[in-house]
């Protein structure tokens, strides 16, 4: 079992409280985060080393990150975790993805969106470790590998949306595929997945808004990027907690009726 490592998560007492509580926290992270780096761009881009640095600042520097250029891979960004060198089973850090410039290697300003998007995945992960473990689990006992092809098909995409569809008859007929806490555990880490892509793309947006507005000199026109709604995000998180409530019914009514019998 992989564990997560001091330099991998926040001090306990620095992130206490629910889920809502701690989501506020990575939002009030990364909001510390854009103020700081937005300040650095006197031209348009920085060094990924400033950028790294001011990620850095924001943890006090108890949390191992590192930046790597995403420019040549077929993802945009991503956040990813590292191992400890002397420790293969211990969780050391992160490394943000991010794009950089072809010629000159440094972070624009016109990729905002991503590198705050990123920058969330970041905060988040640092502040909800109890995440972290249920998705590690889900790739150790191989439960990634038998739904993120599914994931990336009908939760996770743009592609039209047909909610009934999905919930009555495309959803269900996956699910038999699965054991029944296999059921329990994909529907459970889906519905928290989107709920982090869905602030993400958000918090992305946002700061892409502010960061061209605040920086007007150096860009030539405003643009728009993805704030997440193509992607039908609620829709799908309260189809997928409708979908958990009715096989928690089921498995515990099998349960009831098994002792029933006994």
């Amino acid at each position: 079992m992989i564990k997560i490592g001091q330099t991998a998560k926040l001090p306990l007492d620095l992130c206490r409280g629910n889920t809502i509580k701690r989501n506020q926290l990575a939002h009030r992270l990364n909001r510390k985060f854009f103020n700081k780096i937005n300040k650095d761009f006197n031209t348009k881009d920085i060094s990924p080393e400033i950028f790294e640095k001011r990620l850095c600042e924001i943890t006090k520097n108890k949390i191992e990150c590192t930046i790597a250029d995403s420019s040549e891979q077929k993802y945009k960004g991503a956040c990813r975790i590292f191992l400890d060198e002397d420790n293969q089973n211990e969780i050391a850090g992160f490394s943000l993805c991010i794009p950089l410039n072809k010629y000159d290697k440094k972070v624009a300003l016109y990729d905002a969106d991503i590198f705050m998007h990123e920058s969330f995945h970041f905060f988040y992960e640092i502040t909800n470790p109890k995440n972290l473990k249920r998705n590690l689990k889900a790739i150790e006992n191989n439960l990634i590998l038998k739904t993120e092809e599914f994931y990336k098909k009908y939760l996770y995409s743009k592609e039209k949306f047909d909610k009934k569809t999905l919930e009555k008859n495309i959803l269900p007929n996956f699910l038999k595929t699965l054991s029944k806490p296999e059921r329990i555990d994909f529907l459970q880490n889906s519905r928290y997945r989107l709920s982090e892509e869905m602030q993400a793309f958000k918090d992305g947006a946002k700061y892409y808004d502010k960061i061209q507005d605040n920086h007007l000199d150096l860009i030539s026109e405003k643009i728009k990027t993805e704030n997440g709604e193509s992607y039908n995000f609620k829709k799908k998180i309260n189809l997928l907690n409708r979908t958990l409530a009715k096989e928690l019914q089921a498995q515990r009514n099998e349960l009831k009726n098994i002792f029933m019998l006994k």
